[in-house]
C-alpha cells in the first residue's frame, strides 16, 4: 500500500512516507508551490534502462523528474509515469527547450 506524501507545517521539507522508511525531500517555493529540490536526472537513460530507472525513483519516493527534449527519452520517461500509481498532481517534471532546434 503506498501512503500518500504530506507536507510539514513549515513548508520547507516534504515528508514521503514509504513502505519501510521516510525520505525526507528540501523543497524550495516556486511560484507558491512547494517543488522537491532534489530530482532525478535522466540524461542518457533511454528505453527499458530509463523506464527502471523511473519505476524504481518513484518506489522510493522522488517526485521530481528532469529531462530534456535533447536527451531523447520522454517516451521511456511516459511510459514509466503511466504504469506508476503516483498522482499525476504529486509529480514535478522539468524540462529544458533549446531556443531553436537541432542547434545544439
Amino acid at each position: 500500500m503506498r501512503i500518500p506524501p504530506f507536507q510539514s507545517g513549515q513548508g520547507d521539507l516534504i515528508y514521503y512516507a514509504c513502505n519501510y522508511y521516510t525520505m525526507i525531500v528540501p523543497t524550495k517555493t516556486i511560484q507558491n508551490i512547494s517543488v522537491p529540490s532534489i530530482g532525478l536526472g535522466t540524461y542518457d537513460l533511454r528505453g527499458k534502462v530509463c523506464e527502471e530507472a523511473i519505476e524504481t525513483a518513484l518506489e522510493l519516493g522522488y517526485r521530481h523528474i528532469d529531462t530534456a527534449t535533447m536527451y531523447a527519452n520522454e517516451e521511456s520517461i511516459g511510459n514509466a509515469l503511466k504504469r506508476s500509481d503516483v498522482k499525476r498532481e504529486e509529480l514535478f517534471i522539468t524540462t529544458k527547450v533549446w531556443p531553436k532546434p537541432g542547434c545544439c
